[in-house]
């Protein structure tokens, strides 16, 4: 380890009477900053000193893991006479953390990496997988500390100690109903736990390699803090037990992070490695953010493997719609095709970025992905027929069928019960159903958009359905008496025998759904479509293809992709199997 050499800049901050700070280079490719805060207590200045080591030298530190909030260095922390800018989350890090009594060695992005040169962000950044995974611990400052925090810690606090004394380390359903019976859950502060799961640092992209390499973590808050074991742990079992429909939809989506994140972190931690495909990582992180889009696949690529990214590298020097369209010609490229990669494009307008429409854009876009799951096969194994322009700048693909079947008339998503009633009054044009299919069983079928859910409970598959969808409709029907508990014994019998099933069936709803909107057909079939679905849009079934897709034309003989879609009839290659119209290319920009 070595204090890092430094030159000065010419220029002089009047405000600090100080001179800034100048990076010099990095000449070791395992080499990486440390930041060494000196001892200092309340709001007095902070200094520091800055070192070069070599990870491959194992040296003795810890790294933070936090959000720079503003990207406006506001505040300064001192050099020796020299002046290091830093922005106002990260001051108050470093104000907190430091020790009183001795030096504390940290890693933290924004000051030992120089921002300003793009080729050692590239080679740094390469390199975070490992600065997290050999770090002592890991810091995570989730911001300065609100009102309620005091209490919300104090509870996870206590649950992290019953959890060590009851051994129950790893998330498995056994320990978790046992762990159930011992926490009283009356006295959970949920309007605490809310509010500090909707801060940033909860759908920061790059926290998901931060926690899964960590052997260690910390959660601070203002003077609080907890471990991230008890933290977890404790979101997994309110997810278990229904609590997070108590505290709206922006903390529920931190649920869900964090569930992905000990997801990632436990399978690490058990063999050693993870084998995640680009489309999973983009299935399984819509709602995860970055303030530079590329991040959202550099943040990624140590964690990824698979031909897809095996030779990609960060680099900060290309365009966003160079690094997007790159991947999702390497997705195209594979054996199969690359409509997995095509199911997570559309959607969010690509506009803002300069990204065609058939490449994901990568901006945060909760929604329910139908076409990685393998359960449709709308055009029935055909081989995928595609090609790219010489200037990438369009794909032309080839179309089975149904193409001029246009969006009629769509839905967006409202408060529950009204939407369902609007959408049960649409669906009742469509009685009965193109296919022949009982229209019954269709809209039952449709609502869920057909999911395989009922294997394995007590009654059929077909009972099973039949009973979720009347228990769900009855809720629908009785939700103000079932809230005033005003049920009869027969009522109550009723809906105790189809609980079960009716449950599973509300959940498939919700996946089925999550931002979409419900449309028909001319032809009078219903389904699915995305948010950005608009009548006059058209439904294509490519070959190749597990799911159909929503095209628009602009006009010029071009068409965007829309997004996929669910089409109840057509998502069993029954349009291919009948023959319908003859195939014909879309040019898709």
């Amino acid at each position: 380890m070595e204090e890092l050499t430094h030159t000065l800049r010419n220029t002089v901050d009047d405000k600090s009477n100080g001179t800034s700070y100048e990076y010099q280079p990095l000449s070791d490719p395992e080499g990486i900053r440390l930041l060494s805060i000196q001892p200092g207590k309340g709001s007095s200045e902070i200094t520091c000193r800055l070192l070069t080591v070599s990870l491959a030298e194992s040296p003795d530190y810890e790294a933070l893991s936090y959000t720079w909030g503003n990207n406006y260095k506001s505040k300064h922390i001192r050099y020796e006479e020299n002046l290091l800018p830093v922005t106002s989350n990260l001051h108050s890090a470093l104000q907190r953390l430091r020790h009183v009594d001795k030096p504390r060695l940290l890693w933290a992005d924004a000051i030992c990496i120089n921002q300003d040169d793009i080729p050692e962000r590239n080679q740094q950044v390469q390199l975070m997988q490992r600065i997290y995974q050999q770090a002592r611990e890991v810091l995570i400052w989730l911001g300065e500390e609100h009102e309620s925090d005091a209490e919300t810690f104090r509870f996870m606090n206590q649950f992290g100690e019953l959890n060590i004394r009851f051994h129950a380390e790893l998330h498995t359903p056994q320990s978790n109903q046992e762990l159930l019976h011992l926490v009283s859950f009356s006295s959970l502060p949920r309007k605490g736990i809310a509010d500090l799961l909707q801060r940033p640092w909860f759908s920061r992209m790059w926290v998901i390699q931060e926690i899964a390499m960590a052997s260690k973590a910390t959660i601070f808050c203002g003077s609080f803090s907890t471990t991230w074991g008890a933290a977890s742990k404790m979101i997994q079992l309110m997810r278990d037990r229904g609590d997070f429909v108590y505290l709206g939809p922006p903390s529920a989506l931190s649920i869900s992070r964090i569930g992905f994140m000990t997801m990632m972190k436990e399978q690490i931690k058990t063999e050693g490695k993870m084998e995640l495909s680009l489309p999973d990582v983009l299935r399984s992180t819509p709602s995860f953010s970055s303030t530079d889009p590329r991040d959202r696949i550099f943040a990624m690529l140590g964690l990824i493997r698979g031909p897809d990214t095996l030779d990609m590298l960060p680099d900060y020097s290309r365009s966003n719609e160079d690094v997007f369209k790159d991947i999702a010609i390497r997705s195209f490229s594979l054996e199969g095709g690359g409509f997995e990669m095509l199911s997570l494009a559309g959607g969010v307008s690509n506009a803002a970025l300069n990204v065609p429409s058939w490449a994901p854009g990568w901006i945060p876009d909760p929604r329910s992905i139908i076409g990685l799951d393998g359960q449709y096969n709308t055009a029935l194994d055909s081989a995928p027929a595609f090609s790219f322009s010489n200037d990438l700048n369009w794909v032309n693909a080839v179309l089975g069928t149904m193409g001029e079947d246009r969006n009629a008339l769509i839905l967006g998503y409202q408060f529950e019960i009204d939407f369902f009633k609007e959408c049960e009054a649409i669906a009742s044009i469509s009685n009965p159903y193109p296919t022949g299919e009982d229209f019954a069983e269709a809209y039952t079928r449709l609502l869920i958009g057909d999911l395989k859910i009922f294997e394995g409970l007590a009654s059929s598959p077909q009972q099973s359905l039949k009973d979720g969808y009347e228990y769900w409709r009855y809720t629908q029907d009785h939700l103000e008496d079932i809230l005033a508990q005003r049920l009869n014994k027969q009522d109550k019998k009723m809906l105790s025998s189809q609980s079960e099933a009716g449950k599973l069936y509300h959940k498939a709803i919700d996946v089925a759904i999550f931002g979409k909107k419900f449309c028909r057909t001319e032809k009078r079939y219903l389904g699915w479509v995305g948010a950005e679905a608009q009548p006059g849009d058209i439904v294509c079934i490519f070959l190749g293809a597990s799911v159909p897709y929503v095209l628009r034309s602009e006009n010029n003989g071009f068409y965007k992709l829309v997004g996929e879609c669910y089409v109840h009839g057509i998502m069993y290659g029954e349009t291919l199997i009948a023959g319908l119209p003859s195939s014909q290319e879309f040019h898709i920009t």
